[in-house]
């Protein structure tokens, strides 16, 4: 199960095979941060990752901060974000970014 920490922008958008929930979102345990030792497993931190689902027809558009919430638990794969994008590292103070294994 993914655990979101935080929703950082949500946005309806409409493509040519339907409506989309577009998130950008702190994803817990996301990044492995350590390689596995021959005494520990791997460890794994929290990053920025983007997201999205698809609406049925009928779905009503979300409009309140629980149905985002709620649409976003549904979201089958979050993807992180590169590090280095100035915008983000200025969004998410007190995020560790690592890029895997040393």
């Amino acid at each position: 199960m993914t655990y979101i920490l935080e929703i950082q922008h949500r946005e309806i958008v409409h493509h040519p095979s339907g409506w989309f929930v577009e998130f950008q979102a702190i994803i817990d345990e996301v990044v492995q941060t350590s390689c596995a030792t021959r005494f520990d497993p791997p460890q794994y931190g929290s990053a920025v990752c983007e997201g999205s689902i698809m609406l049925a027809d009928d779905d009503p558009l979300p409009m309140t901060d629980a149905e985002f919430a709620e649409l976003a638990e549904d979201v089958s794969t979050w993807t992180p974000l590169d590090p280095t994008d100035a915008e983000i590292m200025a969004n998410t103070p007190g995020i560790p970014w690592h890029d895997g294994c040393y």
